[in-house]
């Protein structure tokens, strides 16, 4: 099992192949048209209030559900490793032991226990989002590649993004931005647009809330304004962190600057609740409330002064 894990992690630093959550159809808010969306795990942030906190680390890993659980005990029966018992009439599980064999998620009746996470290669993904031609030709979409964070996997993306291109079909990343330049433009050879989060414009609120300083994704928004691919500008509006009048203004000038198509508010939301409760992290925004319309609205009026185009949710 070491030996297997240490070959797929070098299979990955090679780009051969990503680590895959998942692969959405039909999307319309991730760029222009209809679009798929590939979810890669993995990201170098650690955002408080992460919609996919299963995205962090980036290899796969079991998620359990205990309020679906109904305890019957079939996934005990079935770990190979007998990883899963009862303690005081719950279902635990010793994850570090876990080999990750999908018996238990097979046996679970309840949907309770799931495997986030699966290896692909550039072909696999390919010929899985390629199957929805007819919908980006006719639409004007095509492929988003998401996250998680596209560039922790950059020569993966590269290639994928090469292969999309050549068969016509059109591309876009979405990014925190946080990598190292030489890898990045490597991604943007091949990306027709650019969805790009800037989440705060404090480096300090930035670091306390999301685990990394924003110098280098602010540095890297100036450089792929420069490389010439067009950029939306994605805010997620996290109350209590990134809502107030002055911090929206600045993003709104770093907009401007660069000359953004458009710029994109993400209205905060709890939908990702129970995936933390899944993963077993501590959730610090259990308790926040989403912003209201009202809220919302006034944000999109404030920023839309600049002059530049914007939008509550996405395309």
């Amino acid at each position: 099992m070491k030996q297997e894990l240490n070959d797929r992690k070098k299979m990955m630093a090679q780009g051969d192949i990503a680590v895959i959550t998942d692969i959405q159809r039909y999307s319309v808010h991730d760029g222009p048209g209809i679009r798929s969306l590939v979810f890669f795990k993995g990201c170098p942030l650690r955002c408080q209030w992460c919609h996919n906190p299963e995205t962090h680390d980036p290899l796969p890993e079991l998620l359990f559900n205990d309020e679906l659980c109904i305890g019957c005990g079939a996934c005990v029966v079935e770990c190979p490793t007998q990883s899963i018992s009862v303690v005081d009439n719950q279902i635990k599980t010793e994850k570090q032991n876990c080999l990750l064999k999908q018996q238990c998620v097979d046996v679970c009746y309840a949907g309770a226990r799931k495997i986030s996470g699966h290896y692909y290669t550039v072909d696999e993904v390919y010929e899985k989002v390629i199957r929805d031609r007819i919908f980006y030709d006719t639409t004007g979409g095509g492929v988003t590649l998401s996250g998680g964070e596209v560039l922790v996997y950059w020569k993966f993306a590269a290639q994928l993004l090469q292969k999309l291109k050549h068969g016509g079909i059109h591309t876009a990343i979405e990014t925190c931005g946080y990598s190292p330049w030489n890898e990045f433009e490597k991604v943007l050879d091949y990306t027709d647009l650019v969805l790009y989060d800037v989440k705060h414009c404090d480096d300090t609120m930035h670091r306390r809330f999301t685990g990394k300083g924003n110098r280098l994704i602010l540095e890297n928004l100036k450089k792929v304004s420069d490389f010439n691919r067009p950029v939306i500008i994605r805010i997620p509006v996290i109350p209590g962190f990134n809502d107030t009048r002055k911090n929206m203004q600045e993003v709104a000038h770093i907009a401007a600057e660069i000359g953004a198509k458009e710029i994109h508010l993400l209205p905060f939301h709890q939908i990702g609740e129970s995936k933390w409760d899944s993963t077993g992290k501590t959730y610090h925004f259990r308790n926040i409330e989403e912003p209201s319309k009202e809220s919302m609205a006034e944000i999109k009026q404030m920023l839309a002064e600049t002059g530049v185009p914007v939008v509550v949710g996405g395309s």
